[in-house]
């Protein structure tokens, strides 16, 4: 016996879509997953836009009384304490990938003129490679030529031949 109960269920109203996925399908996945939007509203306006602003992302007087409130120690919930956190330790985070980004900018301009080097060493052997395989051409042509000759004079000798034997 079957269930019919499926087919009279109201729709869901959040279609599910996979985000970067599969972009043909038609199923569409919230990108708070399982949360309705009103409850995904909340908690950014509660959680994640504070903390954007507080860590200097926002604009506005709104981030800047956020900012300046953080800074004197009025706000104190845990949002606050975990961007006072946050912001005593991102300097030296700062700092240390300028530095790793600035290694790494030096390496890859040492690398490109490797390359250009090797690129420029390369052009100016091509002179050489193609003389020296224009020459292994013209061999290969007159190998050839010589075996085309002595396959000739060998069918000559051949009983039965056609062909008068002539040398090569």
């Amino acid at each position: 016996m079957h269930d019919s109960r499926r087919y009279h269920r109201a729709p869901d109203t959040e279609r599910l879509r996979h985000y970067g996925k599969n972009q043909s399908s038609t199923s569409i996945s919230s990108p708070y997953g399982g949360l309705p939007m009103q409850m995904a509203g909340r908690i950014s306006r509660q959680q994640i836009s504070p903390l954007l602003m507080g860590l200097g992302l926002g604009a506005g007087p709104r981030a800047q009384r956020l900012q300046r409130d953080i800074a004197s120690g009025k706000d104190q919930g845990p949002l606050a304490s975990a961007i006072r956190q946050i912001q005593q330790y991102a300097p030296s985070v700062i700092g240390g990938a300028q530095n790793v980004g600035q290694q790494v900018s030096q390496q890859g301009q040492q690398a490109v003129q490797g390359l250009q080097q090797a690129i420029s060493a390369a052009q100016q052997q091509m002179p050489q490679w193609t003389q020296a395989a224009q020459q292994g051409l013209t061999a290969a042509e007159q190998g050839l030529g010589g075996a085309q000759g002595a396959y000739n004079y060998m069918q000559g000798l051949m009983p039965g031949s056609t062909k008068p034997a002539s040398s090569a």
